[in-house]
C-alpha cells in the first residue's frame, strides 16, 4: 500500500474525507451549507497534513432556462472552485485534489417558479498514472430543479476534475 514509505499509490488509496452531497440552492437561494461543504481525492495512506504544493483553480457556468414567453425563468451563476497538485516528499509528481467545492454566485428565479440544486460525488475518487505519480480524478454531479405549475425540468451538469487542474463540465 502507498504511504510516506515511498511505496507508492494503489487502487482504493485515493479516497473522499469531505461530504459526498451537498445542497446548493434551496427555494431559489444559495444555501449556507455550500459555503463550508467541500470533497477531495487524497490518498487515505498519507495524512493531508503532509501533502503540499497545492495550487488553487476556479471556473463557472451559467444555467439558464427561458419559460414560454421567452423570458428567464432562472438564471444561476455556478462556481466551481478547488486545489490541485498536491504531492508529497516521497512523491513529488503526484497530484492530488482537495476542497473540491461548488457554490453560486447569484440566482434570480422567476415568479411562480421554485428552483433548486444539489452536489453530489459521482462515484468514487480515482487516479490515473503510476503509483509513484498518481494523478487524482474526481466527478461531481450538480442537479438542477425547476418546477412551476405547467412542468418540471430536471438537468444534470456532470464535473470532471483532476489533479492536473483541469475540469470540465457536460450538461444533459
Amino acid at each position: 500500500m502507498g504511504g510516506p514509505s515511498g511505496a507508492g499509490i494503489s487502487t482504493g488509496d485515493i479516497i473522499n474525507l469531505g461530504k459526498t452531497a451537498w445542497g446548493i440552492v434551496k427555494d431559489g437561494r444559495p444555501t449556507s451549507e455550500s459555503k463550508s461543504a467541500y470533497c477531495n481525492a487524497v490518498p487515505k495512506t498519507i495524512p493531508i497534513s503532509e501533502i503540499r504544493g497545492w495550487r488553487r483553480n476556479t471556473g463557472s457556468w451559467t444555467f439558464n432556462v427561458l419559460n414560454g414567453w421567452g423570458m428567464d425563468a432562472v438564471t444561476c451563476r455556478f462556481h466551481l472552485d478547488y486545489e490541485f497538485a498536491g504531492c508529497t516528499e516521497d512523491m513529488p509528481d503526484a497530484k492530488f485534489l482537495t476542497n473540491v467545492r461548488v457554490t453560486v454566485g447569484s440566482c434570480s428565479v422567476a415568479w411562480g417558479a421554485q428552483f433548486g440544486a444539489d452536489a453530489t460525488l459521482a462515484g468514487r475518487p480515482t487516479f490515473s498514472g503510476g503509483a509513484e505519480s498518481p494523478v487524482s480524478r474526481l466527478s461531481l454531479n450538480v442537479v438542477c430543479r425547476l418546477n412551476n405549475e405547467i412542468n418540471s425540468i430536471v438537468y444534470t451538469y456532470r464535473l470532471n476534475i483532476d489533479g492536473t487542474g483541469r475540469w470540465d463540465g457536460r450538461g444533459g
